[in-house]
């Protein structure tokens, strides 16, 4: 998994860069201003983007929003000291909102439900009957097969 870090503080973002890469996270970039963590979302496409909220040059729900709007695929989870704008992220669709400092254990769970929406969903084939005019068994988009009956 490809992830970014935006956040002005250097202590967090090198314990998340050391705590993603220990669950096997490559880190792709780690930025200090958002406006240049932007552009580099932009470019690179990272598949989830830890962002803190109270930042200096643009808040981080500003940031989250224009990330959004560039890269709609990618997963923002905001990593911040305040709970009190749990209710903006999630209005932008935030995977989490993570309290700083935050443990390896927690990290772990917001990984693993980023991963579980990236898995390709399934593809379910429906089963096809026909039972008149001959009978005929098969599923959606294959050869079906066929019965003879007394009548064929």
């Amino acid at each position: 998994m490809l992830a970014m870090l935006i956040d002005f503080q250097e202590n967090t973002i090198a314990e998340l860069e050391r705590s993603l890469n220990e669950i096997g996270v490559v880190v792709s970039g780690a930025y200090r201003n958002p406006i240049e963590g932007i552009i580099q979302a932009t470019l690179s496409k990272p598949e989830i983007v830890f962002l803190d909220i109270c930042m200096p040059v643009m808040d981080g729900i500003e940031a989250a929003r224009q990330i959004r709007d560039k890269c709609p695929d990618t997963n923002i989870v905001f990593i911040t000291d305040s709970n009190s704008f749990g209710a903006e992220a999630f209005e932008i669709g935030a995977l989490d909102y993570l309290l700083k400092p935050v443990s390896k254990e927690r990290l772990e769970k917001t990984i693993n439900r980023a991963r579980l929406l990236r898995k390709p969903a399934e593809k379910v084939s429906r089963l096809i009957i026909k039972s008149f005019g001959g009978f005929e068994i098969g599923f959606e988009g294959m050869p079906a097969i066929k019965w003879r009956s007394k009548k064929n």
